[in-house]
């Protein structure tokens, strides 16, 4: 496997995408939903992490995140072990089972705009999949808490613009 150069800079918004294994559906359960937020939260806590947008889908899952505490990869690195293994202690799985890929992809925010399209391409990706066809009918996003804050109208994301549909950052 070939290196990967991460660069930490302190106070970095950074995109995240992490996929699972083979894309299995961790996500379809709200079961292993409500344990992968009971995990973040451990991890939010640890890192002093701030959250800026989040999709939460079947087998993989973006954030734009800026950790305060630590580097990206120990924050990821922390995150993905501790579903894990608490993964297999509520399915009761014993033997050695694979959850996520390797690694995952980060990308750090340069600017506004870029900020912009990055907080775009989350909220949207769950439309962009397939799996409903307004941002705000699918619940494991932050998009409503968006639209509650008045940064987006609901509306928004119908007829998008072909900037948004053809970026491809799984």
């Amino acid at each position: 496997m070939g290196n990967i150069r991460r660069y930490y800079i302190p106070d970095a918004i950074y995109f995240i995408t992490c996929v699972s294994y083979h894309r299995k559906e961790l996500f379809n359960k709200v079961v292993n939903i409500d344990l992968f937020w009971r995990i973040f939260k451990e991890v939010k806590k640890i890192y002093s992490l701030k959250i800026y947008a989040h999709v939460l889908l079947y087998e993989h899952f973006h954030f734009l995140i800026n950790p305060a505490k630590g580097n990206i990869s120990k924050v990821m690195h922390s995150l993905k072990i501790s579903f894990s293994k608490e993964y297999k202690k509520i399915h009761n799985i014993e033997e050695n089972i694979r959850l996520w890929q390797y690694r995952f992809w980060d990308h750090i925010i340069r600017d506004e705009n870029d900020f912009k399209t990055y907080f775009d391409y989350i909220h949207y990706n769950p439309v962009k999949h397939r799996l409903v066809k307004r941002p705000e009918d699918f619940g494991e996003s932050s998009y409503r808490f968006w639209v509650r804050k008045g940064v987006y109208q609901l509306g928004w994301g119908y007829g998008i613009d072909e900037k948004l549909e053809e970026l491809d950052l799984e």
